[in-house]
């Protein structure tokens, strides 16, 4: 119990951040509303805030692996923010946002929306308080240094940049698609990565979840210091649960279906292509065609 309050602890700052500001837009602006326009541009926030704020508290410098992980969450931050912000003021409203005419059901998203910003944000946080050679936020705890940044970094790096590149080349083709009009024609995306996975922008996230928990399990596993090492892959496992089994694919999934589920080429769509891991290489070359 000790290590697991003591982990609690180390979090608590940033789950004040980010359980305040989901629940503050929630209370004074999308319950009244029954808005869901500032409900992703809240999760970016939050977590741009915590980073911000973890940085600037680590009253240490921050060892290299560290600086890596956090520039690359504000990097991918910075960029789902503002492709969901610019979607949602092109479409008007989320179409997964069912609970928003009850005000206590709608809490259930943002509350789901701050259990994953948490989980994204615990490697930045144990890294930035225990990577390198410090021993917690004021370095007080001399440890032996993790292995110099070497192969095994540079390889977890490039998966890093693949997902990302899966993320946004997705992100963009399906944009592209609805801002053409196919949406209200065709329906639904299957060319480009799309005809490779059917949800591919969710491989990309899960993937390059998993390789900022490897970069940030790399920096702090050595240290006896931090709380539960193992605690930075709660990023790429509450991705995977929440995007597999709770607000991506089963929503996306029973809406095509009850949209589209009489049409032969859907069917043969369904039928042929993985719902969210297709062939790495396939999606590649897709990606390089892009």
């Amino acid at each position: 119990m000790a290590t697991s309050a003591s982990l609690m602890s180390v979090l608590a700052p940033a789950a004040k951040i980010v359980f305040g500001l989901n629940y503050g837009v929630w209370l004074l602006h999308a319950a009244p509303n029954k808005s869901d326009r500032f409900y992703d541009i809240t999760g970016a926030l939050s977590f741009a805030a915590v980073i911000l704020r973890e940085y600037w508290a680590a009253g240490r410098p921050i060892s290299p692996r560290a600086t890596l992980i956090a520039s690359a969450g504000v990097m991918w931050c910075a960029r789902l923010g503002n492709f969901v912000f610019q979607r949602i003021a092109r479409d008007g409203h989320d179409r997964r946002m069912t609970l928003k005419h009850s005000p206590l059901l709608f809490l259930i998203p943002f509350t789901l929306q701050a259990v994953w910003t948490m989980s994204l944000l615990t490697p930045s946080i144990l890294s930035m308080r225990y990577g390198g050679s410090g021993g917690g936020a004021s370095g007080a705890v001399a440890v032996a240094a993790p292995e110099p940044i070497g192969a095994i970094d540079y390889a977890t790096a490039a998966v890093w940049a693949f997902g990302f590149c899966l993320e946004v080349v997705a992100d963009r083709q399906k944009a592209d698609f609805a801002n053409a009009g196919l949406r209200e024609t065709l329906g639904y995306i299957t060319s480009g990565v799309w005809a490779h996975s059917r949800h591919p922008n969710y491989m990309g996230e899960i993937i390059l979840w998993t390789a900022t928990a490897v970069l940030a399990y790399r920096d702090v596993g050595h240290n006896p210091a931090c709380p539960a090492p193992a605690a930075v892959f709660a990023a790429p496992s509450i991705s995977f649960l929440l995007l597999n089994f709770v607000s991506g694919v089963p929503l996306l999934e029973a809406r095509a279906r009850k949209l589209w589920g009489d049409r032969a080429e859907f069917q043969e769509y369904i039928r042929s292509t993985p719902v969210v891991w297709g062939n790495p290489f396939a999606l590649m070359r897709a990606m390089l065609a892009a």
